[in-house]
Formats: structure tokens, C-alpha cells, sequence
């Protein structure tokens, strides 16, 4: 059995997708730091569908998602990862609310720790504190898998945000008119 770097037998048995980071490059914020504009989220290769928690809207934030952020505002199916520039797609939103009803992106947004964020190739989990829900995220060849459990009882709800896209924030309309009007 050969050895690894760590010299342990049974390291070397591990599967190669275990070594997968996928919070490598999950920033889009820092001034001072090359971003990879990467998510961390649940993806198939050539899958249809790539899942991912959204942590920022608009402007230059192409995956949605950035690493030194501690609020998600939702969880997407659409995603490109490390595109270098202005994001798309994002659409899709869903949030998983308890409590009073909160219908504006930004004011429903969820405080997250860090410690409670886990992200493995085709598994994402994060617990939202301010819903007290466990957000659980994978992918098949076709769809998307999500799994919201809610830890107290009483009012639980899933919101749907259809205008919501990455690199728009949905509140901009464009206005077509004929010709000389």
C-alpha cells in the first residue's frame, strides 16, 4: 500500500473525490485577495442543475456566494462557478423562513457560523440561526435536492424569490416602446 504525505496507510485508501475543497476559491468581496469566484454548493458533473447558498446579489460577484459574508439570503439552483466577472444566473431562489412572514431579500437574510457550514463534493449544510433550520443540499444527474429541517415547531414556510438573479437584483425593469414614441 503505498504511503502519502501524511505516511498513513489508511490515508492513502481515501477516495479521490474526499480530497475535493469546495469552499477553494468561494470568494467574490476582498479588494486585497485574487477572487475565484467559485460556490461551494452541490453539483453532478455535467449535471443540469448546480445548488448553492447565496450569500451576495449584484454587482461583481459572479457565483453568488463569498466566503468572509456571514449572512446567505437563499439557496439557488443556477450557478456559474469562477467566471471572473459580473454573475448570471441564480435563479431559482428559495429560503426556508419560521416566524413572521419576511418578504424582502436583503431584511430576510440569515445570520450563519461558520463552524456549522459543511461543504463536500456533491453535500453542502449550513444551520440558519436566525430560522433555527438546517439547510441541506445535494445533486442528482437531473435535479436538485434540498432538505430543510426545521427545529421548532410552529410556522414553517419555504419563499420562492423568481425575479432574484446574481449579478441583478431584480428591482431594475427594462422598458421597450415602437419607434418614434
Amino acid at each position: 500500500m503505498p504511503a502519502t504525505s501524511t505516511g498513513s496507510p489508511a490515508a492513502a485508501m481515501r477516495p479521490d473525490v474526499d480530497w475535493v475543497n469546495p469552499l477553494t476559491g468561494a470568494l467574490t468581496t476582498s479588494p486585497d485577495t485574487a477572487c475565484g469566484k467559485t460556490f461551494p454548493g452541490a453539483v453532478m458533473p455535467f449535471g443540469l442543475v448546480q445548488l448553492s447558498p447565496d450569500t451576495v446579489s449584484g454587482g461583481d460577484n459572479g457565483s453568488g456566494y463569498s466566503a468572509d459574508m456571514t449572512t446567505i439570503e437563499g439557496f439557488s439552483f443556477l450557478h456559474l462557478s469562477g467566471i471572473g466577472c459580473y454573475g448570471d444566473l441564480g435563479q431559482l431562489q428559495v429560503m426556508p423562513q419560521t416566524g413572521e412572514l419576511v418578504t424582502g431579500r436583503d431584511v430576510a437574510k440569515s445570520p450563519f457560523e461558520k463552524a456549522t457550514e459543511t461543504a463536500e463534493a456533491g453535500y453542502y449544510s449550513v444551520e440558519l440561526g436566525r430560522y433555527k433550520v438546517r439547510a441541506e443540499l445535494t445533486a442528482a444527474e437531473r435535479a436538485g435536492i434540498l432538505r430543510f429541517t426545521f427545529q421548532d415547531a410552529g410556522t414553517g414556510r419555504i419563499k420562492v424569490d423568481l425575479s432574484r438573479r446574481i449579478g441583478f437584483d431584480g428591482t431594475h425593469r427594462d422598458s421597450a416602446s415602437a419607434p418614434g414614441r
